[in-house]
């Protein structure tokens, strides 16, 4: 069957973040072609002609574009950059890399995808990703159901029998979601795990975690819902706010997108507003800074890489997690800052294109091993 588009519409769904997975290839495709083969750009009465040709190419058969003419794939991808995609970069050097990858020929490494194991009260381990949807578990009166989205669901809490709780480990390279007994709503990322009640009781709802988390909390006035960490609390109401905790990183960053929550540390007690972030580390104390975009905190809930101004470290940090692969370092990369939004479900070597495309870093990959260079 013969795909038509609009391409205004088409841009207009990528940046919205609502494409589909066919659409957003289609559109991040003309961006690496550009990125790969282009060292300069068009011009004004280049982009004028391309975005003429683009009206008819686009609205061509999808399964034309590997075969569309190479000079049109530049121009179109460099309009497409101007038109607003949201992958930028800042550039250390004017200059691309020279014609040719330096990313080695290994076997592909794929995007992270939905894994987790729960570990049950009684010490049980379940594999979510190799489990059916249905009832996985009981633990006393509560039913621990897979829904057919994947994500996992505590229904008919036993309020006044003896608490029980369940741990949900993410490994490297995987994500999942779950739903509380109170309907609270949790997407866990990448090397993160998660311990809480089956069914809560008493006068809070408590859970621990480690890693990254976005909660959206279901709301109850009378049962605060609290959030621990590895040096800090959390105390909601109901609201929206994302902990990113991770044990090998020197700080933690909360950040709220919607209604307000009260992080202590110590003898130190923040409120925060929507719009604003904590950042916590050890022997110091703790920060509160205003967000220009919140919504970034959250991109990889959303199938995002999203950075900005963000160190190589802190960068390659994230993408290993994601991928499950190593980063080895050749060299000094202090000082040197990146930003930019990507899908994080392309190959990481598209991903690593568009990095290197700065020219102020090269990478090279060995199994799975990542090796950064100047």
């Amino acid at each position: 069957m013969t795909n038509k588009y609009n391409p205004e519409e088409l841009l207009a769904r990528y940046r919205a973040g609502i494409c589909t997975p066919e659409e957003k290839a289609l559109v991040e495709s003309w961006h690496l072609q550009q990125l790969r083969e282009k060292p300069t750009q068009p011009d004004l009465a280049e982009m004028d002609a391309a975005k003429g040709r683009m009206w008819q190419h686009i609205t061509a058969d999808k399964t034309r574009v590997k075969r569309l003419n190479k000079q049109w794939l530049q121009y179109a991808a460099a309009i497409l950059v101007f038109a607003g995609l949201g992958i930028w970069l800042w550039r250390d050097t004017t200059q691309l890399p020279a014609p040719g990858t330096s990313i080695a020929k290994s076997k592909p490494i794929v995007p992270g995808s939905n894994k987790a194991v729960l570990t049950l009260a009684s010490g049980k381990q379940v594999v979510l990703d190799g489990t059916s949807a249905g009832i996985i578990a009981n633990e006393g009166d509560v039913a621990v159901v897979k829904n057919t989205n994947g994500s996992i669901q505590y229904n008919n809490g036993d309020k006044t029998g003896q608490t029980a709780y369940n741990t949900l480990s993410i490994p490297r390279g995987g994500t999942y979601s779950l739903i509380l007994a109170d309907g609270t709503k949790v997407w866990l990322n990448s090397a993160s795990t998660i311990k809480y009640p089956t069914a809560f009781t008493g006068n809070q709802r408590a859970v621990e975690i480690t890693g990254e988390a976005y909660f959206e909390v279901a709301k109850n006035k009378a049962m605060p819902f609290v959030v621990s960490t590895p040096g800090q609390k959390i105390q909601v109401l109901g609201t929206h706010f994302n902990v990113h905790a991770y044990s090998d990183e020197k700080t933690a960053e909360t950040t709220l997108l919607e209604g307000k929550i009260a992080i202590s540390k110590g003898s130190q007690t923040e409120i925060l507003t929507p719009g604003q972030q904590a950042i916590n580390a050890e022997g110091i104390a703790m920060r509160i800074v205003n967000m220009p975009d919140a919504e970034d905190a959250i991109a990889w809930k959303n199938g995002y890489l999203s950075s900005s101004h963000e160190s190589i470290y802190s960068l390659m940090t994230r993408i290993s997690r994601w991928y499950d692969v190593d980063i080895e370092y050749k060299g000094n990369f202090e000082g040197r800052s990146f930003g930019g939004t990507i899908s994080k479900f392309g190959n990481v070597k598209d991903v690593l294109n568009i990095i290197e495309s700065t020219g102020s870093v090269h990478f090279k990959i060995q199994e799975r091993r990542i090796i950064v260079m100047p």
